[in-house]
């Protein structure tokens, strides 16, 4: 009973975590377009980063999750939280060493940091 209420929680989590990550991006793509107009550095690798974390990376890592709490596999489980803590490092990129951050950006990473 206990591991089914896990995987119920799990789930939630994850299911949230798309939706957020449709707003994660869409912000931060706005941010980065303002900080673009306002300052005179570049921001491709901020970009990139965003975009690999978000496109390709990040949906992976919610499939992957949400199989695994349906198939109960412990690899793939595993794997899910190697990627989280990846995922977990390029928030803190975006929370603590960016250059040019905004207070929207700020608060954004606080919660994809949590999540």
């Amino acid at each position: 009973m206990n591991i089914a209420f896990a995987a119920w929680g799990l789930e939630a989590l994850i299911q949230g975590n798309w939706r957020f990550n449709g707003v994660f991006l869409v912000l931060s793509l706005v941010a980065i377009i303002y900080k673009a107009s306002k300052f005179t550095r570049t921001f491709e690798v901020e970009l990139a980063i965003l975009l690999i974390l978000t496109l390709l990376f990040e949906p992976m890592r919610l499939v992957l999750g949400s199989r695994s709490t349906k198939l109960t596999a412990i690899a793939l489980l595993l794997l899910f939280m190697v990627m989280s803590a990846i995922s977990l490092v390029v928030g803190l990129y975006f929370l603590l060493w960016q250059q040019i951050t905004l207070r929207l950006e700020t608060a954004l990473s606080y919660v994809f940091v949590a999540i």
